[in-house]
């Protein structure tokens, strides 16, 4: 059975712990794939053959090598272009639901 691209990002991001380049590459294979969603898919077979070099990694390794993980982010340098003229809105929100109260017996 074949992986979903979210499939394939969840498995690169759990061999990133504590290697610096291999989580920077894979937040940019993150970010790459929603700016590909963003033109419905465009790059989602690009990004996908980065991703399956990183996973041949693994296979090899069992971890994302800072060789590989650095070729991976030259591999995505075509979108860099899109990645900077693209604005991220961040807006939070808080709710303070009034029923979360001290209540008092009768």
């Amino acid at each position: 059975m074949a992986l979903s691209l979210a499939d394939k990002l969840a498995v690169l991001k759990s061999k990133t712990p504590g290697n610096y380049y291999a989580s920077r590459s894979v937040s940019q294979v993150g970010y790459a794939l929603k700016l590909s969603a963003v033109d419905g898919g465009k790059y989602d077979a690009e990004i996908e053959a980065v991703m399956d070099f990183m996973l041949d990694d693994i296979q090899k390794n069992a971890a994302i090598t800072d060789p590989v993980a650095k070729e991976a982010e030259k591999k995505l340098e075509f979108m860099s272009a899109l990645a900077k003229q693209t604005k991220v809105v961040c807006v939070s929100h808080a709710h303070i639901d009034m029923n979360w109260s001290a209540t008092r017996s009768a």
